[in-house]
């Protein structure tokens, strides 16, 4: 979940659009890793380009920064409205006092509460996404599994099925029995070779059509496509 891991989220007044950069900084971090395995080098100077990559976002996330200067905050959510209610404003045209417990919550919770929990109409006869899971398993790096957001692809190995790289870390440094810089080191080991030799699944229910695994690719191991006849997963707002 790279574009997730990033955090980046931009604030539009009262909204807040974080889905968008999410998945345009996780393609960024998808064709990095591509360039880089192209070069085989996985070295800093090789993913910095991810940080130029990144360059628009933290633009937009500076200027969001600098306009909730202004719109966010005690005086913004608390101070003004007070002020407001106490020379009359706080009533509607039927007489309803306005409830300060929302007036101070702050802007996150606010949008929570508008914001619908995910749906899906699962397509039961057709995934829009084509993977050869045999070809993916023989990819020694497997990206597509800590990129994906939903956790469509996983990992199958003798020690479990793990949908996170840093689960199945966890999982081996817990083996080592101590967190010695010799244990973590054991650890990794044993976690790149548990990535080489595991088996890769895939599963499309939860898919929410990022496109990022279409990125990462290649075609003839992994085919991005679009859900049929309104399959897929549902946003709504409200």
């Amino acid at each position: 979940m790279a574009g997730d891991s990033l955090g980046v989220f931009y604030k539009m007044g009262a909204l807040i659009d974080g889905m968008r950069p999410a998945i345009a900084s996780g393609i960024a971090a998808a064709k990095t890793f591509i360039e880089a395995k192209k070069r085989n080098d996985f070295g800093e100077a090789s993913l910095s380009v991810y940080r130029t990559l990144l360059e628009p976002l933290y633009r937009r996330v500076e200027k969001s920064r600098s306009n909730s200067r202004l719109t966010e905050g005690r005086f913004a959510y608390s101070v003004l409205p007070s002020i407001g209610f106490s020379l009359g404003f706080g009533k509607s045209s039927a007489g309803r006092v306005i409830n300060m417990r929302d007036v101070q919550r702050d802007a996150v919770q606010k949008i929570q509460q508008y914001i619908g929990k995910l749906e899906y109409h699962e397509d039961k006869v057709r995934s829009h996404i084509a993977v050869d899971e045999d070809a993916a398993s023989r990819d020694q790096f497997k990206a597509w599994i800590p990129l994906c957001p939903v956790s469509c692809y996983t990992l199958v190995t003798e020690k479990g099925v793990f949908s996170s790289f840093r689960d199945l870390y966890l999982h081996n440094l817990r083996k080592q029995g101590e967190n010695s810089a010799e244990a973590m080191k054991k650890a990794l080991e044993m976690t790149w070779s548990d990535i080489r030799n595991g088996l890769l699944k895939f599963d499309h229910v939860a898919c929410v059509a990022c496109g990022t695994c279409g990125v990462i690719g290649p075609p003839e191991v992994v085919r991005f496509g679009h859900e049929w006849h309104g399959h897929g997963v549902k946003f709504r707002y409200g």
